[in-house]
């Protein structure tokens, strides 16, 4: 995400995100194989009583778009099923462009 030009905040609020998802999904008892749309409406909608410094309860639209965005890239790596992507498609195509450049440099995210 670096080389495609993204900020650190915002590469910082994307790993927080999936950070957080992966400690969710841990906590349910979900494999990241089992992963789909329904999977990320729950986390969505969870009352976030999360380990962490999160103020809210509620995650926003923005924060939950990142776990979407995560999701699908997953996805995509073949690491869950399908999951669909309700979040606009210009933001969501340049991360997963990123996401999918650092994957194939070996870099990871």
């Amino acid at each position: 995400m670096v080389s495609a030009g993204f900020a650190e905040l915002t590469i910082a609020g994307y790993m927080h995100s999936a950070i957080h998802f992966g400690g969710w999904l841990e906590a349910q008892g979900v494999s990241p194989s089992n992963i789909d749309e329904n999977t990320v409406k729950a986390f969505g909608a969870h009352c976030c009583q999360c380990p962490g410094h999160r103020g809210h309860k509620r995650l926003s639209r923005h924060y939950l778009a990142r776990v979407e965005r995560f999701a699908g890239y997953l996805a995509r790596r073949g690491v869950t099923g399908p999951v669909a992507n309700t979040v606009p498609e210009t933001p969501a195509s340049s991360v997963a462009r990123a996401l999918d450049e650092a994957d194939v440099a070996g870099t990871g995210y």
